[in-house]
């Protein structure tokens, strides 16, 4: 035995040396062993070395890239067919051991894996002179394969051989890699040019961990480089921030730009053809070039399906042919031509054998192609290799796909967003369009565009695989085969019938989801007031009767989606049994095994794609549903916007520094810094140091006609065509060209205000405006107003004048019916919204709005606007976190805090909506004083207000009277007094009510105030100003100083008056207003978060959630349903098992039947139990799908009655520690996935679950080695699972976590759109938007990748089981223990398999996704609720309260358990009928002390007493309905005016119509079309918030209660319709206890005693007469000070 063999003449070279075909292999041995032997040292001593060792990641990839791993990897194939083939043809051999057949290709494959080894690592290393090794290796072994293939051309060898096959390939594919190394060379130079050209890493690739785009080619299609995420989420749980940032091509901005030019092209082209634009078209066209490349791995990917059902007929017919056959050889006589070459066939392998002259048959044997095919073990190979590389290419196909569908689901979320921004305030307040629609629009129909492109290639796919497989059918088994496909093909008309009617379904589920989501979202927003009222439920009913409209068309879509997916699962398995039973019949044939169980394998084919086509169906079809809700939202009118305003634009930048347009920002655009930013430029901090700075930048104009995008993100903003704009961005450098600076005799830096050729600042000529879009009936008529610059124009008005639509129209919110709306071109604009708006971020954050922070500007600010107290008393001073809302700060700390952000944003105008109304007198007046007539008139800035303080009408320049939606005059008021005096009277009239009640000044009180003030002064400047000169050289001791602890003196800016000098007014004198809530000091939280982080659970879904959710669904539905799909599975088995064995018997009777014979074989006997089993089969598969949808409905109603239950009536503090869109998380995206999702995921994996154990169980049948693979397999399955469990666990609820944001920042904007576009901050908070966006993709699309790295590997665990059942099962079958029929049963459950692995985990892990939104439904459903603490005592006590005594005794306070309390040791009594007025500074303890009585807050000591009876034993249900309040800030909810003022429908329209008038609102209603249904939107936007709050007074009026609390009730309504309420109030409410907490100082005046708090204690409880004769008495100084 020899290296040649041990054939004479093996080692001669006689004939020629290339005819010694051992020499030839020898040869080709050489380069790859020098490759073998250099690749090792390289790799091995680079590795060693410094550089080797270093983990920065510097991943490059050369040109042709993929295309070299494409070929190398295919080249290794055909090597290690080589090798095969080599083995084959040895070993029928029988003389000697050939090994230059076998080594040489083995050391070939060694090399060639090494190679791309090598070729990594240069790759890593980015060192490409190491491919000019390469090249030289692709070479030579090119060469001396050409010259392998010449020598086997020698011996004559023929075509049909398979060894020539596998030469040429292999010369084919050296020969390409040759070229590739050339075009690499020539392309990147890289060596033989001077200037060689550097490939760098590419950029950002050290922020992300997702490698997708810059992992090696097989990497990328096994998902290998997910590996190191995988393991740290196996060990830990992982958090965002272990993810890293998202690639640039992933990045929201990068999406919307591709979706956004596709949208405009696709209007465009619509706009043609006169119809709206196709959102499918769009996002095809955005993103159809992955799209592409995943069909095209579809497509084959679906085609090498088909090698399994032709694999099983050849194996199954193989070991039938070898069971018939005796194995032996017999060689026929050797002819007597010299050399020549004849076949002999031994065990069906062919061999060529040269023949000597003396007729002695030697040499070699090769093996032919088809006779390699016709052999059973290569045909196990041939499946083995066609089942990785199919599922390969599919796996690839969904990550294609899918990654595609995150990239849209992005885009089309900032598109809703954007457009939010840019919507005009009628649609939503025609409730065309709701808050909750437009939500919906970016959470669910987003997710089901996202879906759709998940199972876009289905749509093609599907079809192609039923036609491939009924033509080869058709072959198989003629014209039976073609009636069952069209069987199926028939089920198609059925299955669009049934999806019709699930899309008309689904449209319903969405519409009542929308309906029942706006109504919690309501409830959510108002729970305060509908705590007060005692009204939960009512709003709980009204939820409820949505939720049953919901689940029942629920339940109808479910029936709807189990007929869907019967007939998906059914058609097969009738179309299967169609075909058995006619074959016999039509063909007169007998059903042979090996056609029987390929047909049985191509019928299963059929059946995978039909159940997920009816998914996609599904898919298709909310999708489509979602696109035409998507399209008229994105097509609706957009706000007019503010013609030639400037506004303050900024701009954004992406996480790479780069703008948005992937340029550097304009020279007109800026980039502002982020809120909060701390300022390290001391001449930033000189330019903007007084407030008298004024930025007016002179930039070129230029039109545009777009709409806001996020594409228009650096300096440019545009607005519908025909409205001007131009580039408007500030200049923040000191010394710029756009700034003209003077210096002032005082020394201080003044800025110019710069103003156009327009003489006013806002000019409205011949106005009308209209809140209808479709009716344009004007709301406001003949408007004709002229602004002038640097003045102050007040507007007035009783409630509902139109003096807020006013606001609108100027601001461009309205629709303008006719005239033209001007402003200043200049000018940048600032307003104070009447509801004040404020951010979840800090105070200062909310102050500063985006703009610079310059330190001396901001005290100045928070001076003027008298907040330094309220900062001393937050937690963390104005770093305090401002709750959702603003809840923990009052309402006139909110509105204060508003006026500040306008005041620090330097606007030219300022429009403020009423914002004193929410203020007591006297800090009005301070406010008023300090911020409009020093800090803003005397820098001549323009002041618009709306108001309703007449008292202040004596500092305008002009003054506005609005009267039904008309200027009724307008003027000095002077003017107003001569030509409108019965309009002047009224309002002095008014005014004297209120002087005469309020303080009187005089020059005693003013001499002692000032002395008082002063010093407060000399002690604050003293203990100061060293804190001020040690503070310039430290960054830190700055910020510590801009917490409000340093005093700036004010510098004069006038030589005529004295400094302006705003100081920080002793708490005594500084009252605040009503609704304020104590800041609580929260001592686990010194920085000051209000905002809880939301609970996140880590580890595996407890299994007290599955039995939790099982248990609301019912034990008896589970285990039905359990029941129903074991039967199930176990009936197709049967079914299955009985059809091997009828094809096994038949096939046994064609073999053993005489030639002659014409007896035909009995096929009744089997066709009678097939079909009693098929359609058992079939029934229950019906049954069982209905039933489980049904159960899981049942489920669904459970959770969402207890969820509502329960947050119905956990206490107040939770609503304010937790955000809305957390709260509405919960009945939205989680109560949808429990609805929809998780009864249908729970159903495919018991399904999958229990057809793999059927599939298991039919191999350890056949063969019981079986059972150590699947041993094996299986614990290599647990592992993998495990691995990947636990880190898509984690990400899932990223996810999750990461989804609140989102939506909690888009309703954050949606409720502040007005001020957003005042201020021009649109493009800040787009970047906020698609950062929320960015960060809850990133765990998303980790998590989609997870599921492929999974599904690859389980696919290659199932290949391997495929192999090791084919092998195992034929092994049996040739040793005669096992029919070969079972063979081929086996093998096609084998393939089955497959699939049913990765289904198992991928539902399996899905459900866990899921099941996490029943785990937050379960957190929600274990929160504390409000109790009565001893239960026993709350017997409902007929007509309490019946007189109205109060008594607190002893009573402190405090909002939470865990915290100190805010209100300490108060003890008072009011007696029956009794007025009481309440008045404190902010933080004093007003509001809590009326809200306990309603047990809003934790009552820790003491006791309150009603009539005698301790509240505390009261149900709270019956407390709070038997007290009345009026809260200050107005809640109206979706219905009628009827439901809002009487939700139980029990009142008299009588008494409705009574109370209206009571408030003055008669005349309003009664002017309505439906008058008492006239309908109420959603928020009550189409009222304004003073007609709000009088609707609040009707309710109070209705309630008839004996106590009566009005927390601030009057504050947005004029001062002469307050005195006619005020006259009403004690008229109606004579015999009854008021407590009012007010900041009109006129109504407490008249009331029986007045109460002061002071830090959570009553300082104060007399008549108000008494307290003012006390000079020294906190009430008295709060008079003194009211009017200076």
């Amino acid at each position: 035995m020899s290296f040649c063999g041990s054939r004479d003449g093996s080692l001669s070279v006689r004939h020629g040396v290339l005819k010694n075909k051992c020499f030839v292999d020898v040869l080709n041995i050489i380069p790859h062993a020098v490759m073998i032997v250099i690749s090792v040292v390289i790799i091995l001593v680079w590795r060693k070395s410094i550089l080797g060792q270093l983990k920065a990641k510097t991943w490059v990839h050369f040109k042709c890239h993929s295309l070299r791993w494409i070929v190398t990897l295919t080249l290794t194939f055909v090597i290690a067919l080589d090798i095969v083939e080599g083995f084959i043809s040895d070993f029928i051999d029988p003389d000697s051991v050939n090994y230059h057949i076998l080594i040489p290709p083995c050391i070939s494959f060694i090399s060639t894996v090494l190679s791309l080894v090598l070729y990594h690592n240069i790759e890593m290393w980015n060192s490409p002179r190491f491919l000019l090794m390469l090249a030289l290796y692709w070479t030579s072994s090119c060469g001396l394969k050409l010259l392998k293939a010449f020598t086997l051309y020698q011996s004559e060898i023929q075509t049909v051989h398979l060894r020539l096959w596998t030469c040429w390939i292999q010369v084919a594919l050296y020969a390409s890699l040759v070229v590739i190394e050339i075009v690499v060379l020539l392309l990147q130079r890289y060596a033989c040019y001077k200037k060689c050209r550097k490939v760098h890493p590419a950029p950002g690739l050290e922020k992300t961990r997702y490698y997708a785009t810059y992992a090696n080619f097989l990497s990328r299609v096994t998902f290998s480089w997910m590996n190191e995420i995988l393991v740290e989420g196996f060990k830990a749980p992982l958090t965002i921030e272990q993810l890293g940032a998202l690639p640039q091509e992933e990045k929201t901005v990068t999406n919307y730009k591709k979706f956004f030019n596709a949208f405009e092209v696709e209007k465009q082209l619509a706009e043609k053809k006169n119809q709206l634009p196709s959102l499918h078209r769009i996002y095809l066209r955005a993103f159809w070039p992955y799209i592409v490349l995943g069909g095209i791995c579809r497509l084959f990917g679906d085609l090498l399906a088909f090698v399994g059902p032709w694999c099983i007929e050849s194996i199954v017919n193989f070991a039938y042919s070898a069971l018939n056959s005796n194995g032996t050889v017999k060689l026929p006589q050797a002819p007597s031509l010299p050399n020549a070459t004849f076949y002999m066939i031994q065990n069906g392998d062919n061999v060529t054998v040269d023949v000597t002259e003396t007729g002695v048959p030697h040499k070699e044997y090769f093996v032919t192609v088809t006779d390699f095919l016709n052999n059973g073990y290569a045909l196990c190979g041939v499946l083995f290799m066609s089942t990785l590389l199919q599922h390969t290419l599919l796996q690839n196909h969904h990550y294609f796909v899918i990654r595609e569908g995150i990239r849209l689901r992005s885009a089309v979320q900032a598109m809703v967003y954007s457009k939010a921004l840019s919507l005009s305030s009628l649609v939503l307040t025609s409730s065309k369009t709701t808050m909750g629609q437009i939500i919906n629009h970016m959470s669910m129909d987003a997710n089901f565009l996202m879906m759709h492109l998940f199972f876009i290639h289905y749509i093609w796919a599907t079809p192609l695989q039923v036609v491939i497989c009924i033509c080869l059918m058709y072959f198989k088994l003629g014209i039976s085969a073609v009636l069952g496909g069209l069987l199926i093909v028939l089920s198609a008309p059925v299955q669009i019938v049934v999806g019709r009617s699930m899309s008309n379904m689904q449209k319903k589920c969405m519409q009542h989801a929308d309906a029942r989501v706006k109504k919690c979202n309501e409830m959510v927003q108002g729970i305060k007031v509908i705590k007060l009222l005692a009204w939960e439920t009512f709003i709980a009913q009204g939820i409820s009767e949505s939720r049953k409209r919901e689940l029942k068309a629920v339940m109808m879509n479910a029936i709807f989606k189990s007929l869907f997916t019967f007939i998906g699962t059914a058609a097969p398995i009738l179309a299967t049994f169609l075909t058995f039973v006619l074959y016999p019949v039509l063909e007169n044939q007998p059903l042979t095994a090996g056609k029987a169980l390929s047909t049985l394998a191509l019928f299963n084919i059929m059946a995978v794609p039909l159940v997920l086509f009816s998914l996609c169906t599904s898919t298709m079809i909310m999708a489509n549903i979602s696109a035409k809700r998507l399209v008229p939202y994105l097509l609706a009118p957009e706000v007019e916007g503010l013609q030639g305003s400037q506004g303050h634009v900024d701009s954004i930048k992406t996480d790479a520094d780069e703008s948005l347009h992937g340029d550097e920002p304009e020279e007109s655009g800026v980039l502002l810094q982020p809120m909060g930013v701390k300022d390290k430029f001391d001449a930033l901090n000189a330019s903007l140091c007084s407030l008298n700075s004024h930025m007016s930048p002179r930039h070129s104009r230029q039109n545009s006609s777009s709409s806001l995008g996020l594409l228009d993100l650096t300096a440019e903003h545009h607005v519908n065509p025909g409205v001007p704009r131009r580039h408007s961005a500030i200049s923040l450098s000191v010394g710029s060209d756009h700034h003209q600076r003077r210096r002032h005799h005082s020394n201080v830096s003044i800025e110019e205000t710069q103003y156009d050729d327009l003489p006013y600042a806002l000019e409205i000529t011949d106005g009308s405006f209209s809140w209808d879009l479709e009716k344009r009936e004007p709301m406001l008529k003949n408007i004709q107003l002229k602004i002038p610059h640097g003045k102050l124009v007040m507007v007035v008005g009783t409630v509902g004048s139109g003096k807020s639509s006013l606001v609108c129209s100027m601001l461009g919110e309205m629709l303008k019916v006719a005239g033209k709306v001007t402003w200043c071109r200049n000018s940048n604009i600032a307003l104070v919204a009447q509801k004040p708006w404020l951010l979840n971020t800090t105070l200062k954050d909310n102050i500063l709005f985006g703009s610079p922070y310059s330190w001396k500007r901001y005290q100045k600010v928070i001076e003027c606007c008298a907040l330094q107290p309220d900062i001393d008393s937050l937690p963390a001073a104005d770093g305090t976190e401002i709750g959702e809302k603003g809840v923990n700060l009052s309402g006139g700390q909110k509105q204060r805090v508003c006026i500040a952000r306008a005041l620090y944003s330097s606007a030219d105008i300022i429009v403020m909506d009423d914002p004193f109304s929410a203020l007591d007198a006297h800090v009005g007046r301070h406010v008023f004083e300090e911020v409009v007539l020093k800090k803003l008139l005397q820098r001549k800035k323009t002041v618009i207000l709306v108001t309703h303080q007449l008292q202040y009408l004596n500092y305008a320049h002009s003054v506005v009277v609005m009267k039904e939606g008309e200027i009724e005059c307008q003027g000095k008021l002077s003017e107003l007094k001569r030509l409108h005096p019965e309009i002047y009277n009224n309002w002095r009239k008014a005014l004297k009510e209120a002087k005469n009640a309020e303080a009187r000044k005089d020059s005693e009180t003013l001499q002692e105030d000032h002395e008082d003030l002063m010093t407060m002064r000399q002690i604050s400047t003293t203990s100061n100003l060293s804190e001020v000169s040690s503070s310039s050289s430290s960054e830190d001791k700055l910020n510590q100083e801009a917490n409000g602890k340093v005093l700036e003196v004010p510098m004069t800016t006038d030589a005529k008056k004295p400094a302006d000098v705003v100081l920080d007014q002793p708490k005594s004198v500084l009252i605040e207003k009503t609704d304020e809530k104590i800041i609580e000091h929260d001592q686990s939280s010194p920085s000051g978060k209000l905002i809880k982080k939301e609970h996140r659970e880590v580890g595996s879904v407890s299994w007290r959630v599955y039995r939790s959710y099982l248990a609301s669904c019912g034990p008896l539905l589970v285990t039905l349903s359990l029941l129903l799909m074991v039967v199930n599975q176990a009936l197709l088995v049967s079914t299955n098992i009985w059809v091997s064995h009828w094809a096994s018997d038949s096939t046994m009777f064609v073999n053993n039947r005489p030639p002659n014979s014409t007896e035909g074989f009995d096929n009744s006997r089997y066709i009678h139990v097939y079909v009693t089993l098929s359609v058992c089969a079939v029934m229950v598969t019906l049954v069982s799908g209905f039933v489980f949808h049904f159960t899981g409905v049942v489920g669904a109603k459970t959770l969402h009655h207890d969820l509502l239950h329960r947050v119905m009536n956990v206490p107040m503090r939770f609503f304010d520690t937790n955000p809305s869109g957390r709260v509405i998380n919960r009945f939205s995206s989680d109560l949808s996935n429990i609805d929809q999702k998780i009864p249908g995921t729970w159903e495919s994996f018991l399904r999958c679950l229990f057809a793999t154990f059927g599939a298991i169980i039919v191999n350890c049948i056949g063969t019981p080695y079986f059972i150590i693979a699947a041993v094996g397999v299986a614990f290599l399955y647990v592992l993998l699972e495990r691995l990947y469990i636990a880190t898509a666990r984690e990400l899932q609820r990223l996810d999750s976590v990461t989804k609140s944001p989102v939506f909690s920042h888009f309703s954050e904007t949606l409720s502040g759109l007005q001020t957003i576009r005042a201020y021009k901050a649109q493009s800040r908070f787009q970047q906020t938007a698609i950062t929320s966006i960015d960060t809850n993709v990133l765990p998303f699309l980790f998590n989609q990748t997870a599921n492929r790295w999974l599904g690859v590997r389980l696919d290659y665990f199932g290949a391997i089981l495929v192999l090791v059942s084919a092998v195992t099962s034929l092994l049996a079958g040739l040793a005669g223990k096992i029919d070969p029929a079972y063979v081929g049963l086996c093998i096609a459950y084998a393939l089955m398999v497959s699939n049913y692995l990765n289904w198992i985990v991928r539902n399996k892990s899905e459900l866990e996704m899921m099941m996490n939104a029943v785990e937050r439904v379960e957190e929600y459903k274990k929160l504390d609720i409000e109790t009565t603490p001893a239960a026993d005592s709350s017997t409902k006590v007929s007509g309490w309260p019946s007189e109205g005594s109060i008594e607190f005794c002893d009573v402190s306070l405090r909002y939470d358990t865990n915290q100190d309390p805010v209100v300490h040791g108060v003890s008072f009594k009011i007696e029956p009928g009794e007025k009481v007025g309440i008045c404190g500074r902010t933080g004093s303890g007003k509001s809590s002390l009326t809200l306990s009585m309603f047990r809003m807050l934790d009552i820790s000591s003491g006791e309150i007493l009603i009539d005698g009876r301790n509240i505390c034993h009261v149900a709270l249900p019956e407390l709070r309905s038997k007290l009345a309040i009026i809260p200050q800030d107005p809640i109206l909810f979706t219905g009628t005016i009827r439901y809002n003022l009487d939700p139980t429908s029990e009142i008299e329209d009588s008494k409705l119509w009574m109370a209206l008038e009571s408030v003055q609102l008669r005349d309003t209603i009664e002017a309505l079309p439906e008058k008492l249904d006239a309908h109420v939107s959603e928020g009550g936007e189409n009222f304004s918030i003073g007609q709000k709050q009088l609707f609040c007074l009707a309710r109070a009026f209705l309630r008839e209660n004996k106590v009566l609390v009005l927390d601030e009730a009057t504050a947005s309504i004029d001062l002469e319709t307050d005195n006619k309420l005020q006259k009403v109030i004690g008229t109606v409410f004579k015999d009854r206890t008021v407590i009012t907490i007010a900041h009109r100082i006129s109504t407490i005046m008249k009331y029986d005693r007045v109460m002061t708090m002071e830090h959570g204690q009553l300082k104060e409880f007399d008549t108000p007469s008494r307290l003012l004769k006390d000079e020294d008495s906190l009430f008295a100084r709060l008079v003194k000070h009211s009017y200076k």
